[in-house]
């Protein structure tokens, strides 16, 4: 659609997507919150002091231990997945936003085909 009306003057704007809101809780998504944290905290020690992980008895040894948790919880686990989740919906959308500049030049107006 931007190749085709990407330089039609009548075109003024994209509306890329709305209504962000289905969650997926699958291993493939349990297993990238997994990478984010690794790559927030760096390692297992500091997400445990920071999550104050001892006073909730759920210390973590490995990062493949940690689950998606909804509505109840360790209050660092529950933040840190509306975290993940805004930052997987913001990648989608520049992913969107990206795809659509590159196809647009300026100037240059679509021609029908």
């Amino acid at each position: 659609m931007a190749e085709r009306y990407g330089h039609d003057s009548n075109v003024i704007g994209w509306q890329i997507d709305n209504e962000y809101g289905n969650e997926s809780f699958g291993e493939a998504t349990r297993t990238q919150f997994q990478k984010w944290l690794r790559a927030k905290y760096k390692t297992l020690e500091n997400l445990n002091t920071r999550w104050t992980t001892a006073y909730w008895s759920e210390s973590y040894q490995d990062w493949s231990q940690i689950p998606i948790q909804e509505g109840y919880g360790n209050p660092g686990l529950l933040l840190n997945w509306k975290e993940f989740v805004s930052d997987a919906w913001r990648s989608y959308q520049r992913n969107q936003i990206d795809v659509i500049r590159a196809t647009l030049i300026p100037g240059r107006r679509s021609q029908p085909t």
